[in-house]
C-alpha cells in the first residue's frame, strides 16, 4: 500500500489496504479504529492476534499503528512534564516505539505529516511545537541546510541573546545523533534503557545542542561553548572567503607591476618544477642546486620578456620534464 503523506493526520488513518494488480482496492481498508480495541487490551501476543484476524497486514504497518495509538494516549493525558521526542524520517518505527516507552511523548515525522519537509522546516516545526529532543541519524554538518548546522546556529543565537539578557533561558530542541550501532533498533532499545537517565540529566543541564547515543553512553558532541565556535560548514565558508580576500590583495599588489613581471610570475609557477626538483633542493648549497636556480631565473626572465631562451637552459627544462620524481619546490 502506498501511504499518503497526510494519512496519519486523519482522525481515523488507514493502516492497511490490499490492492489488485491493476491498483484497484480489494475490500475495505484496515483503519486505526479497527485495531484500537486490540491495543487497549492486555493480551500478551496482540500482534499475532491482529495478524491472524486481518489478513495481509504486515508488521511494519502494525507497529506504526501502535506508535500512533501510544502517541494519541500521551496527548490525551496532556502531560506537561518530561521530554517530548521527535524521530526524524531516518529513524524507524521500532526506534519510535522504544522512545514511546521511555518518554512522556514520542512522535515521528510520518505521524506529524512532515516527512517530506526540509531540515529547516523540521527544525521550525520542532521549535514551534516545543519538541525537546530530535532523534536523527543525519550527522552531516557541511552546509547551512544540514540539521546539525541549523541547530548549532540557532543555539548560538540564543546563547548570545542570553549573554545580553539573562531573563530569556535557552529553550531549543536538542539533537540526539545515533551511532552506526544504535541505528539498529534492538541495540537502540538496550542503549536507551541503560542511558535514559543520562539523557534527562544532560537535557536539564542544557549541556549543548548535539548529543550522541552509543552503546557505551551518551556523549556531548557540541557543547554550549562549542556552539559559539564556527562549525565545519562555517569554517569552510571562512576559508573560501579568506582565499577570495587573498586573491584580491594579491591582485591589488601586482596590478601596478609591468606586464612582463606579472607574466613572469605566471611562468615561474608553471615551470618551477622543471628546474627545482625535490632531489636538487635537498642540499641547497650544492653546485647542481645553484646551477638549477640560475637556469630557472634565466628561463623565466627570457620567457617573460619574449626573448629566446639559451639552448642549454631550454634543454635542461626539457630533460627534466619527464622525470617522475619532480616535485614543486
Amino acid at each position: 500500500m502506498t501511504e499518503a503523506s497526510d494519512n496519519w493526520l486523519q482522525p481515523d488513518p488507514v493502516v492497511h489496504q490490499t490492492y489488485a494488480e491493476d491498483d484497484t482496492p480489494i475490500g475495505d481498508p484496515v483503519r486505526y479504529s479497527d485495531l484500537a480495541p486490540y491495543f487497549r487490551s492486555n493480551i500478551k501476543d496482540v500482534d499475532i492476534l491482529v495478524i491472524s484476524h486481518f489478513a495481509g497486514i504486515n508488521k511494519k504497518a502494525l507497529h506504526k499503528a501502535r506508535a500512533y495509538h501510544i502517541l494519541k494516549q500521551q496527548r490525551a493525558k496532556d502531560i506537561k512534564k518530561g521530554l517530548r521526542i521527535l524521530c526524524d524520517e531516518n529513524a524507524s518505527i521500532d526506534h519510535l516505539l522504544s522512545c514511546a516507552h521511555r518518554f512522556n511523548l514520542a512522535t515521528s515525522s510520518s505521524l506529524e505529516g512532515i516527512r517530506t519537509f526540509s531540515d529547516k522546516k523540521v527544525w521550525g516545526y520542532a521549535v514551534k511545537n516545543k519538541i525537546d529532543l530530535i532523534i536523527t541519524q543525519d550527522v552531516i554538518d557541511q552546509d547551512g541546510n544540514d540539521l546539525t548546522h541549523i541547530a548549532r546556529t540557532a543555539w548560538r543565537t540564543a546563547l548570545e541573546r542570553r549573554a545580553k539578557d539573562t531573563i530569556h533561558p535557552v529553550k531549543l530542541p536538542v539533537l540526539l545523533h545515533l551511532t552506526p550501532e544504535t541505528r539498529e533498533a534492538a541495540v537502540f532499545a538496550k542503549a536507551l534503557k541503560r542511558h535514559v537517565k543520562t539523557i534527562f540529566a544532560l537535557h536539564a543541564q542544557n549541556a549543548g545542542p548535539v548529543l550522541r547515543l552509543g552503546e557505551n553512553g551518551v556523549d556531548v558532541i557540541v557543547s554550549k561553548a562549542g556552539a559559539l565556535m564556527p562549525g565545519p560548514a562555517e569554517r569552510a565558508q571562512l576559508k573560501a572567503k579568506h582565499r577570495v580576500e587573498e586573491a584580491k590583495a594579491r591582485y591589488a599588489r601586482e596590478k601596478d607591476l609591468p606586464r612582463w613581471k606579472r607574466r613572469g610570475k605566471i611562468i615561474a609557477m608553471k615551470y618551477r618544477q622543471l628546474f627545482l626538483s625535490a632531489d636538487i633542493l635537498k642540499d641547497r648549497e650544492t653546485p647542481e642546486a645553484i646551477q638549477a636556480k640560475r637556469a630557472f631565473n634565466v628561463f623565466v626572465y627570457c620567457m617573460s620578456n619574449g626573448l629566446d631562451v639559451p639552448a642549454q637552459y631550454r634543454a635542461m627544462a626539457k630533460g627534466r620534464q619527464h622525470q617522475p620524481a619532480l616535485m614543486a619546490a
